[in-house]
């Protein structure tokens, strides 16, 4: 509990030497410039991608997800998940995720949260993909007075949309 009080007084402190978050774009400027050395996923170049992806994660979403790719790409073309988000743009982005989530689960390796496909799509292209946070989800969609989706996939294209929305104002 006293963890959990000094994270939140450091947190709202406005203070950068006690709470900065700049690394978390530092990541991803950083990510993404070595993830553009990649124009396409393919079996040859999945591990590579993945390798990228499990140094860089930090604390964007749960390591033990991140580190389930492995078991993706080990499978019999479980490589084409990881390319089927790679290759997902803002406007088609819920389908994909939910389409890939059905591909996990067939391969046997377990669906994947949104803050999971969020991170690599935000990785690839942090300028049209924002990361996820559930609670932000959320507030967004009481905001706007919808119900919160209840699908990976659902979830991420509302907070995504929202963001592109946002940035363009």
């Amino acid at each position: 509990e006293k963890n959990k009080e000094d994270y939140y007084r450091r947190r709202s402190s406005n203070e950068t030497t006690e709470w900065d978050e700049q690394y978390k774009w530092d990541t991803f400027e950083k990510t993404s410039s070595e993830l553009s050395n990649y124009t396409s996923v393919t079996k040859d170049t999945v591990s590579d991608i993945v390798k990228i992806l499990q140094k860089n994660q930090k604390n964007f979403t749960d390591w033990r997800s991140v580190d389930n790719f492995n078991l993706l790409i080990d499978r019999p073309n479980g490589w084409q998940v990881i390319r089927a988000i790679w290759d997902a743009t803002p406007e088609d982005v819920s389908e994909v995720i939910s389409d890939a989530n059905d591909m996990t689960d067939l391969l046997g390796v377990g669906k994947f949260s949104a803050s999971v496909y969020a991170f690599i799509l935000a990785a690839k292209d942090p300028n049209q993909f924002a990361i996820h946070r559930d609670f932000i989800a959320k507030e967004l969609a009481a905001i706007s007075g919808v119900k919160m989706p209840v699908e990976p996939g659902d979830k991420y294209q509302l907070l995504n949309d929202s963001s592109l929305y946002v940035g363009e104002l």
